[in-house]
């Protein structure tokens, strides 16, 4: 493909992201006008898009920031307004998180955490350390080709841990490689966090 090709089609991405953005704007008027006192909104995604980082389109069995850093934007009624936080969440956060907030306990059976205390204080940190990352279907090139893929990844907000059945292993610090640019997988100066986030990864999927 060209890049004018690829030009275009940045071109509809970002106008069915403004698009997007009008909608919302369109929920949150009526929330406003009919429930503020009592409607949490959220907004998230559930992946996002290469955009030709690392040569790569799309999604795929990759674990780059581009497709999992997703957004996730929290209105509380009565909370704070404007505040960005670093804690590390996961959508399996959500539904313990929703629960919380409508004064229901959260079951034991459910693997996620309540992000009430961070909704409510950004600045006290993270209700989880870590966070799991999987992808567990065919090839980048979509379901139907390629081959059988499995990918699973643990982050915790620095460092990023991805191990690939297939292929070599990764570990990138996030901090000052935010590109993912240089796989520090064998740094002898990295091995003890690497071994600490295997380890984690393991008890996880356990």
């Amino acid at each position: 493909a060209t890049w004018e090709h690829y030009a275009a089609r940045a071109t509809r991405f970002f106008g069915c992201n403004s698009y997007i953005d009008g909608q919302i704007g369109r929920v949150i008027d009526a929330v406003d006008k009919l429930h503020a006192r009592d409607t949490v909104i959220i907004y998230t995604s559930d992946h996002g898009d290469q955009r030709l980082s690392h040569g790569l389109r799309g999604k795929g069995a990759m674990m780059y920031e581009e497709s999992c850093n997703v957004p996730l934007i929290v209105r509380l009624p009565d909370g704070p307004r404007g505040q960005v936080t670093g804690a590390v969440a996961s959508h399996v956060d959500l539904l313990p998180t929703m629960l919380d907030l409508a004064g229901h306990r959260v079951p034991a059976s459910l693997h996620g955490k309540s992000l009430r205390p961070v909704l409510d204080n950004p600045a006290r940190g993270t209700a989880r350390d870590t966070a799991l990352l999987s992808f567990t279907r065919f090839a980048i090139n979509h379901d139907g080709y390629g081959g059988f893929y499995p990918v699973r990844c643990v982050i915790d907000g620095r460092l990023k841990l991805v191990i690939n059945l297939f292929d070599s292993d990764e570990l990138y610090d996030l901090a000052s490689d935010p590109y993912e640019m240089t796989n520090r997988l064998l740094d002898p100066a990295l091995q003890a966090e690497r071994d600490r986030l295997h380890d984690r990864l393991l008890a996880t999927m356990n």
